[in-house]
């Protein structure tokens, strides 16, 4: 079985009491030979001292708008990584851009793990609705279309959680093959064809007796048993292809980049 998933792990998180809104962090990142190495970081243009909330970016959980705090043991490590390498993306477009350009500057909310759809009406999709793993995506600030309900929302970035899928068991053709609608369509088929193959024998042979016509009887049997065999066979081929495939995007520079 392949595993297919990208992972960083980010190691250590110390606040640095002797320096005013910011603390050091411990990451793994690519270095200039493409190399993953560890070493000593700092956050920067934070406003808080004791959360993710910065002059151009405030991390916050799921649908949440409190900033994740730094003593957040289950998310903080994920968190710092997340705000360290918006940043690094953040400080580079101001470099290449002009720096005066309003939208460069304006405060964006991170969403991590979030697993709600957007929803254009209504910012969140209900909690009951499908759910959404292993991606990253940019929303788009609220518009005429928004419900009086619902609070105005500017551009945001969500950041899905990872979930382990395998990905046979969402193959459109597989899955097509192996339900009950798609067994009784070829059934019909088989049938219709055995009986056309049938009556073109007997009629080329001025008769229409079934024992010098056998081989269409035998090619409708065949089928019938061949399709019923048929959910066994996709399952044995799920198994000898499944691949394990979950993406913790939040974590992977590239992504974030986006």
């Amino acid at each position: 079985m392949k595993h297919i998933f990208f992972k960083f792990f980010v190691c250590i998180v110390v606040v640095n009491p002797s320096l005013s809104h910011s603390f050091t962090k411990k990451i793994i990142e690519y270095n200039e030979t493409n190399f993953l190495i560890e070493r000593n970081e700092i956050l920067e243009d934070l406003t808080s001292t004791d959360s993710f909330n910065g002059k151009y970016f405030k991390v916050v959980l799921g649908k949440s708008n409190i900033a994740i705090k730094f003593n957040d043991k289950l998310h903080s490590e994920k968190a710092s990584h997340l705000y360290h390498h918006l940043t690094k993306a953040h400080k580079y477009f101001k470099l290449i851009w002009n720096s005066n350009l309003k939208h460069i500057n304006k405060k964006i909310i991170i969403r991590m793990d979030i697993t709600n759809s957007f929803d254009p009406y209504a910012h969140f999709a209900h909690d009951d609705y499908q759910k959404d793993f292993n991606t990253a995506l940019t929303i788009p600030k609220s518009n005429e279309t928004r419900l009086n309900s619902v609070e105005p929302w500017q551009s945001e970035i969500w950041f899905r959680p990872s979930k382990q899928i395998y990905l046979s068991s969402e193959n459109p053709i597989l899955s097509l093959f192996s339900s009950r609608e798609s067994k009784t369509t070829l059934e019909l088929m088989l049938v219709d064809n055995a009986l056309y193959r049938y009556f073109n024998n007997g009629i080329s042979r001025q008769t229409l007796d079934v024992l010098s016509n056998d081989k269409s009887i035998l090619y409708l049997a065949a089928g019938l048993i061949g399709i019923e065999l048929l959910p066994f066979i996709i399952r044995m081929v799920k198994k000898d292809t499944k691949k394990l495939y979950y993406l913790e995007t939040a974590m992977i520079p590239e992504i974030i980049y986006h």
